[in-house]
């Protein structure tokens, strides 16, 4: 889809876009927390921007050896300090204020978001050789398939399985305590649990994800790979969505937020969907779904946006939506700032 991705332009509107996209939920961020005095969603948007630079350093990771940058180490390794950062920061939350229902429900938030960017910056590490990945249209001859397969690899399988190993590591943790939480008997433990329950579904989408890319870098994609992991991707996003909505509508009051959240974080899932659509499609040489699969994050940056510009309007009526409209606004920043890695190149259909 994009011919001109080693252009020096193309690579500085991708790093542009998801360090604007830092910048915003940063400084928002910040005014929400001191200028607004709203703790929940100020902290949930300095949390995010720790996402949007992992998401940077996945599109730097790519793209600037091709500008002759080097060394790339530097960048996975800014991610991970930012992931541990807040995922460090959200512990701290939920030690200090354990007796306070906002310190509870802040620290759930905050814990998960760092998880994700954890995850995600375990992408910019299996990205960083990607000019080493083979930009060749795959054989259409089954027996030019099976000889070309694995040739080159540049992980064994016990890497790929190791970078697998730690988005599943912190999509486990995350799972085992957003359960324990939603057993509680405290509403604002059963709240965090939710949030951190759909977070944890999105570690979970980025582990297919890492699964897919190592994958790609191996050479593995011409006979024995199939859509599952793309299909699994979607299915944690629609779970996210609809549990979303069950918990928004069904529980009501201060139990808006979270679910508005989950929804916003199902969209996130979606937008991840898209760029395994795209290597995958690429890769087996089907270039309207390369080409489609480009558009899943803006879709839905589109009905993020939509969607909080809905809960503003409400919130003149019920203080919940207010919240709940901040967290759809920043969740659709991630959305854009996932279209900077989508737009990688990958494999292109075209041989090129």
């Amino acid at each position: 889809m994009f011919k001109d991705y080693r252009h020096k332009p193309y690579s500085f509107l991708l790093r542009l876009i998801t360090l604007s996209m830092t910048a915003f939920t940063l400084g928002f961020g910040f005014y929400l927390l001191f200028g607004r005095a709203s703790v929940l969603p100020g902290k949930f948007m300095i949390a995010l921007s720790s996402v949007t630079f992992a998401l940077y350093t996945v599109v730097a990771s790519s793209m600037r050896p091709e500008e002759g940058v080097s060394p790339i180490w530097p960048f996975p390794m800014l991610g991970y300090a930012a992931g541990w950062a807040v995922t460090i920061w959200g512990i701290t939350i939920l030690a200090r204020f354990s007796s306070s229902a906002l310190g509870v429900v802040s620290g759930h938030l905050v814990f998960g978001v760092g998880m994700i960017a954890i995850c995600i910056s375990t992408i910019s590490m299996t990205l960083i050789d990607w000019i080493h990945l083979f930009v060749k249209q795959p054989s259409t001859n089954k027996e030019a398939q099976k000889a070309e397969e694995g040739k080159g690899s540049k992980y064994a399988y016990i890497e790929i399985w190791s970078l697998t190993s730690i988005p599943s590591f912190f999509a486990i943790v995350g799972f085992v305590y957003a359960i324990v939480s939603l057993c509680s008997s405290s509403p604002a433990q059963q709240i965090g649990g939710d949030a951190l329950m759909a977070q944890s579904f999105v570690c979970l989408a980025l582990v297919f994800l890492v699964h897919i890319l190592s994958k790609q870098a191996n050479n593995i994609f011409l006979t024995r790979f199939r859509w599952r992991y793309s299909i699994y991707i979607v299915c944690t996003g629609v779970v996210n969505i609809v549990w979303g909505i069950c918990v928004a509508a069904i529980k009501g009051g201060s139990f808006i937020p979270p679910g508005f959240g989950m929804i916003g974080l199902g969209l996130v899932c979606l937008a991840v969907c898209g760029k395994a659509h795209r290597v995958i499609g690429s890769w087996r040489n089907i270039p309207d779904i390369d080409f489609l699969a480009s558009y899943f994050p803006i879709l839905t940056l589109v009905a993020g946006l939509l969607i909080s510009i809905v809960l503003f309007s409400t919130s003149l009526t019920n203080p919940n939506y207010t919240y709940a409209a901040y967290i759809m606004s920043g969740l659709s920043c991630v959305c854009l700032s996932i279209f900077g890695i989508v737009a990688l190149p990958s494999v292109d259909a075209s041989g090129v």
